[in-house]
Protein backbone atom coordinates (compact mmCIF):
# COMPACT_ATOMS: atom_id res chain seq x y z
CA UNK A 1 0.00 0.00 0.00
CA UNK A 2 2.99 2.15 0.53
CA UNK A 3 4.49 1.82 -2.57
CA UNK A 4 1.09 2.24 -4.60
CA UNK A 5 0.69 5.68 -2.53
CA UNK A 6 4.31 6.59 -3.17
CA UNK A 7 3.62 5.54 -6.83
CA UNK A 8 0.87 7.82 -7.51
CA UNK A 9 2.39 11.11 -5.33
CA UNK A 10 5.01 10.75 -7.90
CA UNK A 11 2.95 10.99 -10.65
CA UNK A 12 1.47 13.43 -9.09
CA UNK A 13 4.23 15.34 -8.86
CA UNK A 14 5.02 14.83 -12.87
CA UNK A 15 1.65 16.08 -13.60
CA UNK A 16 1.24 19.10 -12.05
CA UNK A 17 4.49 20.00 -13.87
CA UNK A 18 2.88 19.14 -17.26
CA UNK A 19 -0.51 20.27 -16.37
CA UNK A 20 1.39 23.56 -15.14
CA UNK A 21 2.45 24.26 -18.57
CA UNK A 22 0.78 26.62 -20.61
CA UNK A 23 1.45 25.25 -24.22
CA UNK A 24 1.41 21.38 -23.82
CA UNK A 25 0.18 21.03 -27.42
CA UNK A 26 3.66 21.61 -28.02
CA UNK A 27 4.39 18.18 -26.97
CA UNK A 28 5.75 15.41 -29.59
CA UNK A 29 3.99 12.22 -28.68
CA UNK A 30 5.28 9.13 -30.57
CA UNK A 31 4.07 5.66 -30.19
CA UNK A 32 5.40 2.28 -30.29
CA UNK A 33 4.57 -1.33 -30.47
CA UNK A 34 6.07 -4.64 -31.08
CA UNK A 35 5.98 -8.06 -31.63
CA UNK A 36 8.56 -11.09 -31.40
CA UNK A 37 8.95 -14.82 -31.46
CA UNK A 38 12.25 -16.04 -29.54
CA UNK A 39 13.41 -19.60 -29.29
CA UNK A 40 15.98 -20.87 -27.05
CA UNK A 41 17.60 -23.82 -25.98
CA UNK A 42 18.33 -23.07 -22.29
CA UNK A 43 15.50 -20.96 -20.97
CA UNK A 44 16.32 -21.46 -17.11
CA UNK A 45 19.68 -21.03 -18.07
CA UNK A 46 21.35 -23.90 -16.23
CA UNK A 47 24.23 -26.00 -16.21
CA UNK A 48 22.86 -29.27 -17.08
CA UNK A 49 19.49 -30.59 -18.09
CA UNK A 50 18.41 -27.72 -19.98
CA UNK A 51 14.85 -26.42 -21.18
CA UNK A 52 14.10 -25.44 -24.78
CA UNK A 53 11.29 -22.52 -25.23
CA UNK A 54 9.87 -20.71 -27.54
CA UNK A 55 8.95 -17.04 -25.87
CA UNK A 56 5.76 -14.65 -27.29
CA UNK A 57 7.20 -11.19 -26.74
CA UNK A 58 5.03 -8.09 -26.69
CA UNK A 59 6.13 -4.55 -26.41
CA UNK A 60 4.13 -1.34 -26.27
CA UNK A 61 4.73 2.23 -25.41
CA UNK A 62 5.01 5.65 -25.78
CA UNK A 63 8.19 8.51 -26.26
CA UNK A 64 7.38 12.25 -25.30
CA UNK A 65 9.66 14.91 -26.03
CA UNK A 66 9.41 18.93 -25.29
CA UNK A 67 12.45 21.00 -24.92
CA UNK A 68 10.87 24.51 -25.81
CA UNK A 69 10.97 27.54 -23.73
CA UNK A 70 11.30 27.13 -19.69
CA UNK A 71 9.56 23.72 -20.09
CA UNK A 72 11.22 20.23 -21.10
CA UNK A 73 10.14 17.04 -20.68
CA UNK A 74 11.84 13.60 -22.12
CA UNK A 75 10.02 10.29 -21.23
CA UNK A 76 9.56 6.85 -22.37
CA UNK A 77 7.05 4.52 -20.99
CA UNK A 78 7.03 1.15 -21.90
CA UNK A 79 5.64 -2.39 -20.71
CA UNK A 80 7.12 -5.48 -22.40
CA UNK A 81 5.71 -8.85 -22.21
CA UNK A 82 6.80 -12.76 -22.40
CA UNK A 83 4.74 -15.76 -22.89
CA UNK A 84 6.39 -18.85 -22.22
CA UNK A 85 4.85 -21.42 -24.22
CA UNK A 86 6.47 -24.37 -22.68
CA UNK A 87 6.31 -22.93 -18.71
CA UNK A 88 9.77 -22.52 -18.07
CA UNK A 89 8.80 -19.65 -16.61
CA UNK A 90 5.23 -18.39 -15.85
CA UNK A 91 4.24 -15.39 -18.07
CA UNK A 92 5.88 -12.15 -16.85
CA UNK A 93 5.27 -8.72 -17.25
CA UNK A 94 8.14 -5.75 -17.53
CA UNK A 95 6.79 -2.06 -16.83
CA UNK A 96 8.99 0.96 -17.37
CA UNK A 97 9.56 4.38 -16.91
CA UNK A 98 12.85 7.26 -18.07
CA UNK A 99 11.08 10.26 -17.33
CA UNK A 100 13.22 13.96 -17.10
CA UNK A 101 11.08 16.96 -16.63
CA UNK A 102 12.06 20.57 -15.64
CA UNK A 103 10.68 23.99 -15.60
CA UNK A 104 12.82 27.20 -15.20
CA UNK A 105 10.28 28.85 -13.30
CA UNK A 106 12.34 32.11 -12.64
CA UNK A 107 14.79 32.41 -14.95
CA UNK A 108 18.11 32.08 -14.04
CA UNK A 109 16.97 31.80 -10.79
CA UNK A 110 14.79 29.33 -10.41
CA UNK A 111 14.73 25.78 -11.76
CA UNK A 112 12.53 22.78 -10.77
CA UNK A 113 13.46 19.32 -11.88
CA UNK A 114 11.65 16.04 -11.79
CA UNK A 115 12.91 12.15 -12.48
CA UNK A 116 11.45 8.51 -12.44
CA UNK A 117 13.17 5.57 -13.10
CA UNK A 118 11.53 2.27 -13.05
CA UNK A 119 13.28 -0.39 -14.23
CA UNK A 120 14.42 -3.99 -13.80
CA UNK A 121 18.04 -5.19 -12.03
CA UNK A 122 19.80 -8.70 -11.42
CA UNK A 123 18.99 -9.94 -7.93
CA UNK A 124 22.53 -11.33 -8.04
CA UNK A 125 24.75 -9.37 -10.88
CA UNK A 126 26.82 -12.73 -11.32
CA UNK A 127 24.02 -14.71 -12.25
CA UNK A 128 22.10 -15.28 -15.89
CA UNK A 129 18.87 -12.71 -16.67
CA UNK A 130 15.65 -15.32 -15.69
CA UNK A 131 12.78 -14.11 -15.01
CA UNK A 132 13.91 -15.45 -11.14
CA UNK A 133 17.49 -13.13 -10.96
CA UNK A 134 14.86 -10.00 -11.83
CA UNK A 135 13.30 -7.10 -9.43
CA UNK A 136 11.28 -4.29 -10.39
CA UNK A 137 13.46 -1.44 -8.56
CA UNK A 138 12.49 2.38 -9.12
CA UNK A 139 14.58 5.57 -8.68
CA UNK A 140 12.73 9.42 -8.30
CA UNK A 141 14.49 12.41 -7.59
CA UNK A 142 13.01 15.96 -7.37
CA UNK A 143 13.61 18.89 -6.11
CA UNK A 144 14.88 23.05 -7.28
CA UNK A 145 17.63 24.47 -8.13
CA UNK A 146 17.97 27.74 -6.43
CA UNK A 147 20.74 30.19 -8.10
CA UNK A 148 22.46 33.55 -8.02
CA UNK A 149 24.92 35.36 -9.69
CA UNK A 150 27.37 37.21 -7.68
CA UNK A 151 29.10 39.12 -10.80
CA UNK A 152 29.19 38.24 -14.49
CA UNK A 153 31.68 35.52 -13.75
CA UNK A 154 30.40 34.07 -10.86
CA UNK A 155 27.28 32.10 -9.48
CA UNK A 156 26.07 30.45 -6.15
CA UNK A 157 23.48 27.48 -6.83
CA UNK A 158 21.91 25.35 -3.78
CA UNK A 159 19.94 22.37 -4.60
CA UNK A 160 17.93 20.78 -1.69
CA UNK A 161 16.71 17.42 -3.22
CA UNK A 162 14.71 14.29 -2.24
CA UNK A 163 15.33 11.04 -3.29
CA UNK A 164 13.44 7.56 -3.39
CA UNK A 165 14.60 4.28 -3.92
CA UNK A 166 12.65 1.53 -4.81
CA UNK A 167 13.28 -2.22 -4.40
CA UNK A 168 11.34 -5.03 -4.64
CA UNK A 169 13.45 -7.50 -2.87
CA UNK A 170 15.77 -4.95 -1.13
CA UNK A 171 14.98 -2.19 1.93
CA UNK A 172 13.96 0.91 -0.09
CA UNK A 173 14.74 3.98 1.29
CA UNK A 174 14.73 7.85 1.11
CA UNK A 175 17.46 10.34 0.93
CA UNK A 176 17.38 14.17 2.06
CA UNK A 177 20.40 15.99 0.54
CA UNK A 178 21.17 19.78 0.25
CA UNK A 179 24.43 20.91 -1.68
CA UNK A 180 25.64 24.07 -2.52
CA UNK A 181 28.07 24.92 -5.60
CA UNK A 182 29.84 27.92 -6.16
CA UNK A 183 31.42 28.50 -10.22
CA UNK A 184 33.67 30.89 -11.48
CA UNK A 185 34.16 31.67 -14.98
CA UNK A 186 38.30 31.77 -14.88
CA UNK A 187 38.46 32.12 -18.64
CA UNK A 188 36.11 32.16 -21.48
CA UNK A 189 37.35 27.94 -21.71
CA UNK A 190 37.96 27.29 -18.32
CA UNK A 191 35.76 26.98 -15.04
CA UNK A 192 36.68 26.40 -11.46
CA UNK A 193 34.27 25.44 -8.42
CA UNK A 194 33.33 24.36 -5.14
CA UNK A 195 31.14 21.65 -4.30
CA UNK A 196 29.20 20.87 -0.94
CA UNK A 197 26.70 18.61 0.51
CA UNK A 198 25.34 16.65 2.89
CA UNK A 199 22.72 14.02 2.86
CA UNK A 200 20.83 11.99 5.12
CA UNK A 201 19.63 8.40 4.19
CA UNK A 202 17.07 6.75 6.08
CA UNK A 203 15.69 3.40 5.44
CA UNK A 204 12.70 1.85 5.40
CA UNK A 205 12.86 -1.43 7.12
CA UNK A 206 14.89 -0.30 10.26
CA UNK A 207 16.55 -3.65 10.53
CA UNK A 208 20.03 -4.63 9.41
CA UNK A 209 19.91 -1.32 6.77
CA UNK A 210 21.91 1.30 8.72
CA UNK A 211 20.57 4.91 8.18
CA UNK A 212 23.76 7.34 7.92
CA UNK A 213 24.51 10.98 6.80
CA UNK A 214 26.96 11.69 4.30
CA UNK A 215 29.10 14.53 3.74
CA UNK A 216 31.55 15.65 1.28
CA UNK A 217 33.45 18.85 -0.25
CA UNK A 218 35.27 19.10 -3.47
CA UNK A 219 36.88 21.43 -5.89
CA UNK A 220 36.40 21.26 -9.61
CA UNK A 221 37.80 22.24 -12.59
CA UNK A 222 36.26 21.68 -16.10
CA UNK A 223 37.25 23.23 -19.31
CA UNK A 224 36.61 22.80 -23.63
CA UNK A 225 39.07 22.98 -26.77
CA UNK A 226 38.29 23.17 -30.18
CA UNK A 227 38.13 19.04 -30.39
CA UNK A 228 38.37 18.48 -26.31
CA UNK A 229 36.19 18.50 -23.04
CA UNK A 230 37.49 17.72 -19.66
CA UNK A 231 36.60 17.92 -15.93
CA UNK A 232 38.65 17.12 -12.74
CA UNK A 233 37.04 16.85 -9.37
CA UNK A 234 38.74 16.29 -6.14
CA UNK A 235 37.86 16.04 -2.53
CA UNK A 236 36.86 14.28 0.71
CA UNK A 237 33.46 12.10 1.51
CA UNK A 238 32.71 11.53 5.28
CA UNK A 239 30.10 9.04 5.95
CA UNK A 240 28.62 8.48 9.30
CA UNK A 241 26.44 5.27 10.23
CA UNK A 242 24.51 5.09 13.29
CA UNK A 243 25.60 2.03 14.66
CA UNK A 244 29.12 1.25 13.68
CA UNK A 245 32.21 3.08 12.48
CA UNK A 246 32.17 5.71 10.42
CA UNK A 247 33.95 5.84 6.68
CA UNK A 248 35.76 8.38 5.47
CA UNK A 249 38.20 9.08 2.65
CA UNK A 250 39.15 10.67 -0.68
CA UNK A 251 36.66 10.92 -3.82
CA UNK A 252 37.28 12.38 -7.23
CA UNK A 253 36.62 11.44 -10.95
CA UNK A 254 37.85 12.39 -14.23
CA UNK A 255 35.90 12.81 -17.46
CA UNK A 256 38.44 13.24 -21.08
CA UNK A 257 36.49 13.17 -24.69
CA UNK A 258 38.25 14.37 -27.51
CA UNK A 259 36.83 14.15 -31.18
CA UNK A 260 39.15 12.26 -33.05
CA UNK A 261 37.14 13.26 -36.88
CA UNK A 262 33.89 14.38 -37.84
CA UNK A 263 32.81 10.59 -37.25
CA UNK A 264 34.85 9.60 -34.07
CA UNK A 265 35.16 10.42 -30.50
CA UNK A 266 37.10 8.83 -27.55
CA UNK A 267 36.00 9.38 -23.95
CA UNK A 268 37.73 8.36 -20.56
CA UNK A 269 36.44 8.31 -17.24
CA UNK A 270 37.86 7.62 -14.10
CA UNK A 271 36.78 7.94 -10.66
CA UNK A 272 36.47 6.74 -7.07
CA UNK A 273 34.14 7.22 -4.43
CA UNK A 274 32.38 6.79 -0.88
CA UNK A 275 28.63 6.11 -2.16
CA UNK A 276 25.78 3.21 -1.81
CA UNK A 277 24.39 1.49 -4.61
CA UNK A 278 21.09 3.27 -5.01
CA UNK A 279 23.16 6.63 -6.48
CA UNK A 280 24.87 4.34 -8.68
CA UNK A 281 21.94 3.05 -9.84
CA UNK A 282 20.83 6.88 -10.11
CA UNK A 283 23.88 7.31 -11.93
CA UNK A 284 23.69 4.76 -14.47
CA UNK A 285 20.52 5.93 -15.48
CA UNK A 286 21.58 9.43 -15.91
CA UNK A 287 24.78 9.12 -16.78
CA UNK A 288 25.00 5.75 -18.89
CA UNK A 289 28.35 6.90 -20.81
CA UNK A 290 30.16 6.41 -16.86
CA UNK A 291 28.70 2.78 -16.84
CA UNK A 292 25.88 0.87 -16.46
CA UNK A 293 24.73 -1.06 -13.39
CA UNK A 294 24.70 -4.65 -14.37
CA UNK A 295 28.07 -5.66 -12.69
CA UNK A 296 27.16 -3.48 -9.62
CA UNK A 297 25.72 -5.69 -6.85
CA UNK A 298 22.55 -4.21 -5.26
CA UNK A 299 22.97 -4.39 -1.29
CA UNK A 300 22.26 -1.92 1.89
CA UNK A 301 25.69 -1.50 2.07
CA UNK A 302 27.83 1.51 1.75
CA UNK A 303 31.22 1.14 -0.50
CA UNK A 304 34.18 2.11 -1.93
CA UNK A 305 33.40 2.07 -5.39
CA UNK A 306 36.11 2.69 -8.37
CA UNK A 307 35.75 2.45 -12.09
CA UNK A 308 37.66 3.02 -14.76
CA UNK A 309 36.15 3.17 -18.47
CA UNK A 310 37.36 4.16 -21.75
CA UNK A 311 35.03 4.22 -25.13
CA UNK A 312 34.98 4.95 -28.78
CA UNK A 313 32.31 5.35 -31.05
CA UNK A 314 32.09 6.16 -34.91
CA UNK A 315 29.29 7.13 -36.82
CA UNK A 316 28.80 7.51 -40.05
CA UNK A 317 26.50 7.07 -43.23
CA UNK A 318 26.89 3.34 -43.47
CA UNK A 319 28.84 2.20 -40.34
CA UNK A 320 28.52 2.83 -36.83
CA UNK A 321 30.14 1.08 -34.08
CA UNK A 322 31.53 1.55 -30.50
CA UNK A 323 34.37 0.03 -28.40
CA UNK A 324 34.12 0.09 -24.41
CA UNK A 325 36.84 -1.45 -22.10
CA UNK A 326 36.46 -0.84 -17.76
CA UNK A 327 37.55 -2.15 -14.64
CA UNK A 328 35.81 -1.74 -11.56
CA UNK A 329 36.64 -2.15 -7.64
CA UNK A 330 33.34 -2.49 -5.40
CA UNK A 331 34.28 -2.71 -1.64
CA UNK A 332 31.62 -2.67 0.48
CA UNK A 333 32.20 -1.89 3.90
CA UNK A 334 29.87 -4.58 5.88
CA UNK A 335 28.15 -7.18 3.93
CA UNK A 336 30.79 -10.21 1.74
CA UNK A 337 29.96 -8.74 -1.43
CA UNK A 338 33.49 -7.83 -2.58
CA UNK A 339 34.31 -8.11 -6.32
CA UNK A 340 36.68 -6.43 -9.29
CA UNK A 341 35.28 -6.67 -12.49
CA UNK A 342 36.33 -6.56 -15.89
CA UNK A 343 34.46 -6.11 -18.88
CA UNK A 344 34.75 -5.13 -22.98
CA UNK A 345 32.25 -5.00 -25.56
CA UNK A 346 32.13 -3.96 -29.06
CA UNK A 347 29.30 -3.31 -31.31
CA UNK A 348 29.03 -3.04 -35.30
CA UNK A 349 26.30 -2.31 -37.71
CA UNK A 350 26.56 -2.17 -41.33
CA UNK A 351 24.00 -0.52 -43.74
CA UNK A 352 23.87 -2.54 -46.79
CA UNK A 353 21.12 -0.97 -48.18
CA UNK A 354 18.60 1.90 -47.51
CA UNK A 355 16.72 -0.85 -46.49
CA UNK A 356 18.24 -2.99 -45.04
CA UNK A 357 21.07 -3.53 -41.71
CA UNK A 358 23.37 -6.05 -40.91
CA UNK A 359 24.91 -5.67 -37.49
CA UNK A 360 27.18 -8.17 -34.73
CA UNK A 361 27.65 -7.14 -31.04
CA UNK A 362 29.76 -8.96 -28.41
CA UNK A 363 30.57 -8.61 -24.62
CA UNK A 364 33.41 -10.78 -22.31
CA UNK A 365 33.25 -10.17 -18.81
CA UNK A 366 35.24 -11.32 -15.84
CA UNK A 367 33.87 -11.32 -12.16
CA UNK A 368 35.78 -11.90 -9.16
CA UNK A 369 34.32 -12.02 -5.94
CA UNK A 370 37.00 -11.27 -3.33
CA UNK A 371 35.30 -12.02 -0.37
CA UNK A 372 34.40 -15.66 -1.79
CA UNK A 373 37.46 -16.05 -3.64
CA UNK A 374 35.34 -17.23 -6.96
CA UNK A 375 36.13 -16.22 -10.42
CA UNK A 376 33.23 -16.03 -12.84
CA UNK A 377 33.76 -15.45 -17.07
CA UNK A 378 30.94 -14.82 -19.00
CA UNK A 379 30.60 -13.77 -22.88
CA UNK A 380 28.28 -12.98 -25.49
CA UNK A 381 27.74 -12.60 -29.10
CA UNK A 382 24.92 -11.67 -31.10
CA UNK A 383 24.44 -10.99 -34.94
CA UNK A 384 21.58 -8.54 -36.22
CA UNK A 385 19.32 -8.34 -39.25
CA UNK A 386 17.09 -5.53 -40.40
CA UNK A 387 14.78 -4.68 -43.25
CA UNK A 388 13.06 -1.89 -43.52
CA UNK A 389 9.24 -2.19 -44.86
CA UNK A 390 8.08 0.75 -44.62
CA UNK A 391 9.62 4.21 -43.09
CA UNK A 392 8.47 3.10 -39.22
CA UNK A 393 7.58 -0.66 -39.92
CA UNK A 394 11.05 -2.53 -39.42
CA UNK A 395 11.87 -6.15 -39.17
CA UNK A 396 14.79 -8.13 -37.40
CA UNK A 397 16.81 -11.08 -36.76
CA UNK A 398 18.64 -11.75 -34.14
CA UNK A 399 20.92 -14.72 -33.32
CA UNK A 400 22.60 -15.10 -30.20
CA UNK A 401 24.90 -17.45 -28.29
CA UNK A 402 26.27 -17.13 -24.63
CA UNK A 403 28.79 -18.96 -22.21
CA UNK A 404 29.43 -18.15 -18.22
CA UNK A 405 31.76 -20.25 -16.85
CA UNK A 406 33.35 -20.28 -13.12
CA UNK A 407 35.90 -21.89 -11.32
CA UNK A 408 33.78 -23.07 -8.53
CA UNK A 409 31.38 -25.44 -9.87
CA UNK A 410 28.94 -22.97 -9.58
CA UNK A 411 25.11 -23.02 -10.38
CA UNK A 412 25.69 -19.90 -12.49
CA UNK A 413 27.22 -21.98 -15.31
CA UNK A 414 25.69 -22.05 -18.50
CA UNK A 415 25.37 -22.23 -22.80
CA UNK A 416 22.43 -20.85 -24.43
CA UNK A 417 21.61 -20.44 -28.21
CA UNK A 418 18.54 -18.38 -28.89
CA UNK A 419 17.36 -16.75 -32.34
CA UNK A 420 14.85 -13.99 -32.03
CA UNK A 421 12.71 -13.03 -34.82
CA UNK A 422 10.53 -9.40 -34.39
CA UNK A 423 8.48 -7.10 -35.71
CA UNK A 424 8.07 -3.29 -34.94
CA UNK A 425 6.61 -0.01 -35.34
CA UNK A 426 7.28 3.63 -34.86
CA UNK A 427 10.00 4.08 -31.85
CA UNK A 428 9.57 0.63 -30.67
CA UNK A 429 12.98 -1.14 -29.73
CA UNK A 430 12.08 -4.74 -28.27
CA UNK A 431 15.67 -5.79 -27.33
CA UNK A 432 16.71 -9.68 -27.06
CA UNK A 433 15.60 -10.80 -24.07
CA UNK A 434 18.82 -10.86 -21.74
CA UNK A 435 21.20 -8.95 -24.09
CA UNK A 436 20.82 -5.28 -24.52
CA UNK A 437 17.64 -5.14 -22.36
CA UNK A 438 17.70 -2.63 -19.57
CA UNK A 439 18.30 -5.50 -16.93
Amino acid sequence: MHQIKTCQWRLVVLGSMLAGHSVVSALEIEPGVGAGLLYTDNATLAPDNEEDDLILVGYAGVNVNEDSGPFRVSASADVTHLKYTENSFGDKTYPGLRAIAGWEQITDHLDWKVQNFFTQQRLDSVDGVTPDNIQNTNVFTFGPAISSPISARQRVTVTPEFRDFYYEDFDDSQQYALSANWLYRLYRTMDIGLDGGVTRVDYESGGEAQDYTRTNIHVGVSGSRTRSTYSVNLGRTRIDREESSSEDGFTGDLTLSYRLTGHSSARAYAASELTDTGNLLLSSETDPENGGFSNVQTSNDVLRYSIMRLTYGYEGAIIRSSVYGELRDLDYKGTESDRDTGEVGADLDYRVTQLLTTGIGGTYTRIKQTDIGSRDTRYSITGRLGYNLSRKLKANLDVRYQNQSSNSDSVSEYNESSVFVSLVYGFARVPHPGVGSRF
